[in-house]
Formats: C-alpha cells, structure tokens, sequence
C-alpha cells in the first residue's frame, strides 16, 4: 500500500537518501498511532494520554486527525471542529511541539478536510509522546486524536546490494568510494 504523499515525499527522500549513504535500506509502511482518552472528555477539562511508540522503527507523523462526537447522543452526532486545546511533548526528549497550547485546528484535519503537515514529524523508535487536551466546552465529547503516518523500517545492506540502492537513488558513489568505506567497516569490526 502507497500513501500519496505529494510534497511530504521529497522529505522522505532525502531521509531514505542519508540512510542509504551509511549503507541501509529504509522501507516504508503506513500506520497510525491513536491517542487513548478515557471517553466521554467532560467538559472544561484538561485530560493527558500517552502513546509508547514501536521500537522496531521510526515514525513519520505524516496527517494529524481526529474525530469528535458529542455526547448527548443516541444517535452520536459528529462536531466538525471540535473546541479544543492541546499540546504535544516527546517524553524521551522533553521536546515540545508548541510553546503552549494551540486550537486543534492548528494541527488536527478529519477525514473529510485532511490537514496534511508540509514537513514530516520524526517520531524516533522508542519513544512516548503525549498530548494534554483540554475540552474548551461546556460539554462532554468522545474524542479520537489519530497521528497518520508512515514506519520507517532499517535494514543494514552492504557489498553490490548497497551499491545497486545507491545507483536506484541517485547517489551513486564511485567504486573506489565504496571500497574505501568497507575497508573502514572491516578495521572497525563491523
């Protein structure tokens, strides 16, 4: 399965570029990770949830979604743009992605109005991310806060393997080159 990935592609790229200069191949493969709220998020308060992600490979934050119902229902009605407040913190490095809360709209589309981040957020292999929302509301709402992306898988190549990627890439190093780096790559032990 390929994402579309119109101008976010070039970045992934270049990623999958510096990867294959150190000699290992990067795959692609779409996933989303969901933020698990205990649902129904009342209203007027602020609630965290953490996402551990894989470690078998990096993330890309690709499509921020989410999907909000109201709480009165039967039937559950959606609320197009929910009022919401939120920040997003990568634990492992204490980074944050904002100097405070935004309004969702800054960061969040749905699925009928996708809001499609023009740079990639790497999200390394074992890490936690958490976003602390508040429900601006006076109502409580069922709340679903997706990051759409793609896993980044490693595989270390080597020899004609490496070369063949580099070729396929546009990188195409001289053979002298190549030798050279796994001369060093057989000093060092690897």
């Amino acid at each position: 399965m390929q994402y579309d990935l119109s101008g976010q592609n070039s970045w992934l790229r270049r990623y999958e570029r510096r990867l294959a200069l150190r000699g290992v191949r990067v795959t692609f493969d779409p996933f989303t990770y969901t933020f698990n709220f205990a649902n129904p998020v009342a209203a007027s308060v602020t609630v965290s949830a953490t996402i551990p992600t894989d470690r078998d490979s990096d993330f890309f934050v690709l499509a921020p979604m989410v999907q909000a119902f109201d709480n009165a229902g039967p039937p559950r009605v959606a609320i197009a743009i929910p009022d919401h407040s939120f920040q997003l913190k990568l634990q492992t490095s204490g980074r944050l992605f904002d100097d405070r809360a935004v309004a969702v709209t800054n960061w969040f589309g749905t699925a009928q109005r996708p809001h499609r981040l023009s740079v990639p957020l790497l999200i390394p292999a074992s890490s936690q991310i958490t976003m602390t929302l508040t429900n601006n509301v006076a109502a409580a709402a069922n709340v679903f806060y997706s990051l759409v992306g793609v896993k980044a898988f490693h595989f270390p190549i080597g020899g004609r393997e490496a070369e063949d990627l580099r070729d396929e890439l546009g990188l195409g190093a001289p053979r002298q080159l190549l030798q050279a780096l796994e001369q060093a790559r057989a000093l060092q032990g690897r």
